[in-house]
């Protein structure tokens, strides 16, 4: 069997625009496809549930939490930059930590998988912004919603 779908005829809305979207609201979507006489040929039903970033857990017994480089200024690639995300939660485990920054256009990971800290040596800051290195730390869950936090440090 063969189907078509005539485009001109649908008018779907952005969801976002019907209402506030939330974390853990559930949606179903019903499409029903009918022929020409308006009978009806196929029906299906797809559920989505609204995911949404980690984040950031303050507690008495994490004192030092949230994403940090230290020492924040140091010399290219002698200095061992330790880098850290802690007290970040979500209940779609596990989290994942991706850390990177850009050179020369280009995206160098310096850490990608399930630690949320490391030590890395890090090239030389740009010297038109008094050698900043930003770097890219990202939190990011099971289903790869993420939330990104930007860290300046110094490497000349």
């Amino acid at each position: 069997m063969r189907s078509s779908v005539n485009t001109t005829q649908l008018n779907l809305q952005r969801l976002d625009s019907l209402i506030p979207i939330k974390e853990g609201q559930k949606f179903q979507i019903k499409v029903k496809a009918t022929d020409q006489n308006g009978r009806e040929q196929e029906q299906i039903h797809y559920t989505f549930l609204i995911n949404a970033p980690p984040i950031l857990v303050q507690t008495e017994q994490l004192q030092d939490t949230g994403c940090k480089v230290w020492p924040r200024e140091g010399s290219a690639i002698i200095t061992d930059f330790h880098i850290s995300c802690l007290g970040w939660f979500d209940k779609d485990t596990p989290l994942r930590y991706a850390f990177t920054y850009t050179f020369s256009s280009s995206t160098i990971i310096i850490q990608d998988g399930n630690v949320g800290n490391v030590t890395s040596k890090l090239p030389l800051g740009d010297p038109a912004k008094d050698y900043e290195r930003m770097l890219e730390l990202q939190i990011i869950d099971a289903f790869g919603e993420f939330s990104t936090v930007f860290v300046k440090t110094k490497v000349r």
